[in-house]
């Protein structure tokens, strides 16, 4: 890869109006609005526009395509949810990756029908069609990276509804994908419902296909069926489902979600990687993967060789069209290794989590604070929350819960915390919640909740999450559905801040159909006693289970178990004071 523009905005961040250039091409930047601009003057290759928030880190991440073509470009950079951005313009005048022969990312400006193949082999999706009538061709939207991306639609015109039109895109230069022993195909793809509201209208809908009727040829995509799936020719009439996705979208064909589909070859073997995930491994008579007739087709059959949608073409009109969105669609002359999926899959993770909500601080004692909120999202999956107290890091958790302890008496405290991603992304930070510890040393009011993390709370067996009848402590509360006896039990075990004698209180809804003995174990380090509540009663009130001597070593724990119940155990919260 040759670089044009020694770090374009490596020495710009962005908004700074400070101009980068160099000789070849000339590049500047416009103003403070992050405008680039520049001319590819004779360059050959793939112009690429990359990005980075870290000049120490060494990643660059891709964010634009295009061929050079000899003249001025301009394009707004995007601008970087937190913290300074730094951009530069490459230009790639060979194969980056040999083993990677297609790569369609859909980030260049693909309105005038061209999806540039950025692997620099030069097998660029094109808009096919007779000269008088162009196909229909896909617009452009956000991916699961937050970059451009392609968006397909059904119209619902066309011959029938075994024909009707769609947006597609054909890619002509088959001989680098005939007779493949080895072959990975990757594929980023969201599927909306149809029109009709029905998976039957989307059953056929294709991601990638290279052929038909043809031993070896494949394709990615519904057959139908309302799951998607890899299917491989064995022979001219038949093919065989080698791979199908857990995606079931049933029962109006929308996956609600961007996916990543991946499949590995090797000489007959295949791997199916969902969303990174190897999922199952199958066996086939078939020892090469191979493109039929003169083109691939990118959301459509290719039953006629050429990619014409049109009566006037014998045989099928092109179909299976695509109502959804697709991203990076890539195929590889080898099998990647599990390692290399993983990698692949995570690094389109560049978009931060959504704000956690819900912050509510509580004090616990003159020297804890407890914290809870509710759950963030982020397409990759959030790994945990980071905890900040007046501005500076305390913690980290995976869950959402939070025990802040050694505090001062008596003292204000804000608290703020951000969710993050296995990427390292943050979210945006919740407003500062404010709390004040006990002023009086050595005084606990305590509450745990059935929700909270293992170690503080530990749960055995297939409790029910439930909220059916209202009142209950937090977001939830426990019943173990009158079934399972004996094997199910929920352990309570504070941390308390210093050894005294502490009174126990626990709560639950009441109703006629739950236990009247549902057995309760206290346990310190002087004794265990065990007693037994009426469910039945006391809906919703905290009911003393007694005073007990304690220590501040974690060791005294709570015990709510079902055996030797007839009807419905209920957890909900515990509560200690002292």
């Amino acid at each position: 890869m040759k670089v044009l523009s020694l770090f374009v905005s490596v020495l710009l961040l962005l908004g700074s109006g400070v101009a980068g250039k160099s000789a070849s091409p000339e590049i500047q930047i416009a103003g403070t609005n992050g405008l680039i601009s520049w001319n590819s003057g004779d360059a050959t290759g793939l112009t690429i526009l990359e990005m980075t928030t870290d000049l120490n880190s060494g990643v660059w991440h891709p964010i634009w395509y295009d061929l050079p073509t000899n003249q001025f470009h301009s394009l707004q950079l995007p601008v970087p949810s937190e913290g300074s951005a730094f951009y530069r313009l490459n230009v790639q005048d060979g194969p980056a990756d040999p083993s990677l022969l297609l790569h369609l990312p859909f980030d260049n400006d693909f309105s005038n029908g061209v999806v540039v193949d950025a692997s620099g082999n030069g097998n660029h999706g094109l808009r096919y069609g007779r000269p008088c009538c162009p196909t229909n061709w896909p617009t452009a939207t956000v991916g699961p990276d937050g970059s451009q991306a392609g968006n397909f639609n059904w119209y619902g015109d066309g011959y029938g509804l075994y024909g009707r039109s769609g947006d597609y895109v054909g890619v002509p230069s088959v001989t680098p994908f005939l007779n493949m022993t080895q072959v990975t195909v990757s594929a980023w793809a969201r599927f909306r419902a149809s029109y009709t509201g029905s998976y039957v209208a989307d059953q056929n809908s294709t991601i990638l296909y290279s052929g038909h009727a043809t031993t070896g040829a494949w394709y990615l995509g519904r057959y139908y069926n309302h799951s998607t799936a890899f299917n491989v020719f064995t022979n001219e009439t038949e093919s065989v489902q080698a791979v199908y996705f857990p995606d079931n979208s049933l029962p109006d064909g929308d996956t609600d979600r961007w996916n990543h589909y991946l499949v590995t070859f090797d000489s007959g073997v295949l791997k199916g990687y969902f969303n990174g995930v190897c999922f199952m491994t199958n066996t086939i008579p078939v020892t090469q993967l191979t493109a039929a007739g003169t083109w691939l087709g990118i959301a459509a059959w290719t039953f006629n060789k050429d990619p014409w949608m049109d009566l006037a073409v014998d045989g099928h009109p092109n179909n299976a069209w695509v109502n959804g969105t697709m991203d990076d669609l890539r195929i590889y002359n080898r099998a990647l290794s599990n390692a290399e999926v993983e990698t692949l899959y995570y690094s389109f993770d560049k978009a931060p989590p959504s704000q956690p909500l819900n912050l509510v601080p509580r004090a616990e004692s003159s020297s804890q604070v407890s914290l809870r909120w509710s759950i963030a999202t982020d397409i990759f999956g959030v790994v945990g929350y980071q905890i900040l107290r007046d501005g500076v890091v305390v913690g980290q958790t995976a869950g959402t819960f939070f025990l802040d302890e050694n505090l001062n008496a008596n003292q204000q405290y804000a608290y703020t915390l951000k969710a993050f991603d296995r990427a390292g992304n943050l979210s945006a930070s919740t407003s500062p919640a404010l709390v004040t510890t006990f002023a009086t040393p050595g005084a606990v009011d305590m509450i745990l909740d059935n929700r909270d993390p293992s170690p503080f709370v530990n749960l055995v067996g297939g409790w029910a999450s439930s909220v059916l009848h209202g009142g209950f402590y937090g977001v939830d509360y426990l019943d173990d559905l009158n079934a399972g006896k004996g094997t199910k039990s929920a352990t309570f075990r504070p941390s308390l801040p210093e050894a005294g004698t502490y009174q126990v209180y626990l709560r639950w809804t009441a109703r006629s159909n739950r236990a009247n003995n549902t057995p309760v174990t206290i346990t310190t380090a002087t004794l265990t006693n065990t007693i037994y509540i009426n469910q039945k009663l006391n809906n919703n009130t905290w009911i003393s289970m007694g005073n007990y001597a304690m220590t501040n070593d974690n060791s005294s724990t709570i015990e709510i178990r079902n055996d030797g119940t007839i009807e419905r155990v209920i957890v909900d919260a515990l509560r200690i004071i002292k």
